[in-house]
């Protein structure tokens, strides 16, 4: 997947007692995304998940993303710090 044109990254979560599935991925758009599902380079892939669980996907929108960082790090402001102005 990750050689394929507009995938952005994928996280796989296996709910613990092993009955749920979240594919977690990102696609630079949606018709990158939609382009994906007819590439027969991402058939391995696409039926290696499908043997976890069956899919219900959905297309969504990222509008807030939260990462860890260095408290010393002066480039990027803590999530529960006030923004600098700009």
């Amino acid at each position: 997947m990750r050689h394929l044109p507009g995938f952005v990254s994928a996280s796989i979560h296996r709910s613990l007692d092993g009955t749920k599935v979240v594919n977690y991925a990102q696609w630079r758009s949606q018709a990158d995304f939609a382009a994906v599902k007819e590439n027969p380079k991402a058939r391995p892939h696409m039926q290696a998940a499908a043997a976890l669980a069956t899919f219900d996907p959905i297309v969504c929108e990222v509008v807030d993303s939260i990462s860890a960082v260095d408290r010393g790090s002066a480039t990027a402001p803590h999530r529960d710090a006030p923004a600098a102005p700009r």
